[in-house]
């Protein structure tokens, strides 16, 4: 990925770009404030803009009607059938509100043939993985209409092309660009999410595990001190010249429980260790 200030400073340049922050706000799921005096299309960009960030169908309605009812063709084709903003954001909308996909796919079919283009119309066949596709669009879109379609593949494809592409800032394309970074951010997002569940998950099973051992050790060191005292007890009882050094046997028994008892109070953590290490667990602070 390209540097962190040569990042900062492509954002500073377009800060005052009102299309492009549009736009930004858009794949950031953040709310706009719509310009004064905008002409027609740029009216229905920003109010597409707002009612996929709103989650209105109503709204989506009122624009996607106005925009539709253009249709040009291959011999007139207008200036917004090249606005990959716009083109994108209309795309996003009949998704997420499931329209009627036939006008997008015959303003698509007369756009110039480039990998935006072609990636916009496998997104409307839902044809995500396209080795044609542009994979960091794919997930910016995705990630404003079903976050659960975007799989690890996928992101893995977009990493790769982000990474690799160190002149995205250069090449004067700033929708790339966007998509770019809004799709990096993203997936290092979603995998600290990721990677933060599995350290949960393995903290909650080294706890349960513990626990677990700890009851064995436990119930395996406490039956093998009762074989130990009986065993004793029973070469005691074979051999009278040793037990007459003991007033009784119940003297006995009980000499014998508290000494081994002392003896062996710090044998039992040593015994659990034992055991998690026969199942193949470590613990680096207890080693």
């Amino acid at each position: 990925m390209v540097p962190l200030e040569n990042r900062s400073t492509y954002l500073q340049t377009i800060v005052d770009n009102e299309l492009l922050m549009a736009f930004d706000n858009l794949l950031s799921k953040q709310m706009i404030t719509q310009p004064r005096d905008l002409n027609e299309i740029n009216t229905i960009y920003y109010g597409i803009i707002e009612a996929i960030i709103t989650n209105s169908v109503n709204n989506f309605d009122i624009h996607y009607k106005a925009i539709s009812r253009r249709t040009p063709t291959r011999d007139s084709i207008s200036p917004f059938v090249h606005n990959d903003y716009l083109i994108f954001t209309v795309i996003t909308g009949i998704v997420k509100f499931n329209y009627n996909k036939i006008w997008i796919e015959q303003i698509i079919s007369i756009r110039t043939r480039n990998n935006t283009t072609i990636t916009f119309e496998n997104i409307i066949k839902e044809n995500y993985y396209s080795k044609s596709n542009i994979p960091a669009v794919v997930i910016a879109f995705l990630n404003l209409v079903d976050q659960t379609a975007v799989s690890k593949q996928l992101q893995d494809d977009a990493y790769e092309e982000i990474t690799k592409n160190i002149s995205v800032f250069d090449q004067g394309n700033d929708f790339i660009a966007l998509c770019f970074l809004k799709t990096y951010d993203f997936i290092i997002i979603s995998r600290e999410m990721v990677d933060t569940r599995h350290h949960k998950w393995l903290l909650n099973f080294e706890a349960k595990f513990t626990q677990r051992t700890k009851l064995i050790s436990t119930i395996v060191y406490n039956l093998l001190l009762i074989l130990l005292i009986v065993s004793i007890y029973k070469i005691l009882n074979h051999f009278p010249e040793i037990k007459q050094g003991f007033a009784d046997a119940v003297t006995i028994i009980g000499l014998i429980g508290v000494a081994i008892t002392n003896f062996t109070t710090g044998i039992r953590p040593a015994f659990e260790r034992i055991i998690q290490k026969f199942f193949g667990y470590s613990n680096p602070y207890n080693s």
